[in-house]
Parts: C-alpha cells; structure tokens; sequence
C-alpha cells in the first residue's frame, strides 16, 4: 500500500470518527452544563434562604437590600454567570457579630454558611468557565482537523512526499490535542457534578 492510498484510508477515518466524537460530547457537555447551571441556582436559592435568618434579628441596610434583589433578579433571568457579584456585595454590606437578637456562636455559623455557599458559587462558575474553554477549543481544532483531510483528500494526488509527511505529523498533533480537550472537559463536567452532589448532601 502506497503513501497516497494510505494518506485516503487515514484521513476519510479521521474526518468521520471526528464528526462523530465532537457530535456526541457536545451533546453530552451541553447537558452538563445545564446540570452545573441548576446547581448554580441551587447554590444562590440555599443562599438566600440561609439570609432569612438574619431577617429575623434586623433589617438590612439599603446597600444589601439592593443585592438580594438584584441576587433575586439574576436568579429570576437565570443570570448564572452574574450571581456571585450580588452574593459578594451583600456580605461586604453587613457586620453580622455586632447585632443583638442572636448568641454569637449562632451568628458565626450561619454567616460561615453564607460564605461557604459563596465559596461554591464561585468555584463552580470557575470550573464552568473552564469547561466552555476547554470544549469551545476542542470543537475549533476538531473542525479545522476535519477541513484539513478533506482538502488533503482532495489533494492528495498532487502532493509531493515530504508534503504528505508534514501533513500526517501536524494532523496526529491536531487531532490529539482536541480529542484532549475534549476528554478533559467531559472529566471536568463529571468531577463538578460529584463536588455539587457532595455539596448539597453538607447542606
């Protein structure tokens, strides 16, 4: 078998398993990050509902009335990229250890919870951001990989040796680094659903 035969079987296969593999984790990292934005949403309803206790011993001032409503808001629009702004504005907004109505010990912990579901927001908008990198990289290099073998296919014939061999060496090294990324978004997506069902079982 010929270079130029073998250059055909090799990349109509690369062009084919390619669509294929970019087609299905798409669809599958597309769920995913549904999942990883209701978790969000969960995150920022724990919050808000965790903020009714200290309803119960003062009014809030204007500043963290604000961002519970504009929290409320982003929540409402499902915002989730928008939800740690109003999340960190409110606890800068407020000095919860110098109020009555409480003992101190109760005050902690239920601000220690505010701070942690903020904590968790962000890793996770992090970790979502991430992800979308890592698939949006993988999806470019996967279709401009799949250009390649159809222009090298339809070229092949008139390409010299050296030309097929440097066309077979940046093609191994296109198709590994986006079938990386891609593999490495899908660990990612995974790893964050385990850490937010870990997360709601503290809660």
């Amino acid at each position: 078998m010929d270079i130029t035969t073998s250059i055909y079987y090799t990349y109509s296969t690369i062009a084919q398993v390619l669509a294929a593999f970019l087609a299905l984790s798409g669809v599958f990292l597309i769920f995913k990050i549904q999942e990883i934005k209701n978790d969000l949403l969960f995150q920022a309803n724990y919050f808000l509902k965790s903020v009714d206790f200290f309803k119960t011993i003062y009014e809030f001032n204007i500043d963290a009335q604000e961002h519970l409503e504009n929290l409320e808001i982003q929540m409402n629009s499902n915002k989730v990229d928008e939800l740690l702004s109003p999340i960190q504005g409110f606890l800068s907004s407020f000095t919860p250890f110098y109020y009555s109505g409480a003992d101190r010990k109760t005050l902690i912990d239920n601000n220690e919870k505010l701070i942690k579901c903020r904590d968790r927001i962000n890793v996770i908008q992090m970790k979502k951001r991430f992800i979308k990198r890592l698939t949006v990289t993988s999806m470019i290099s996967g279709i401009l990989m799949i250009l390649i073998s159809i222009w090298v296919l339809n070229n092949a014939a008139a390409m010299n040796e050296n030309q097929k061999y440097y066309f077979f060496i940046v093609s191994f090294f296109i198709v590994i680094f986006s079938i990386t990324n891609m593999f490495l978004a899908i660990v990612l997506s995974l790893y964050d659903i385990e850490i937010l069902f870990k997360g709601k079982r503290r809660i």
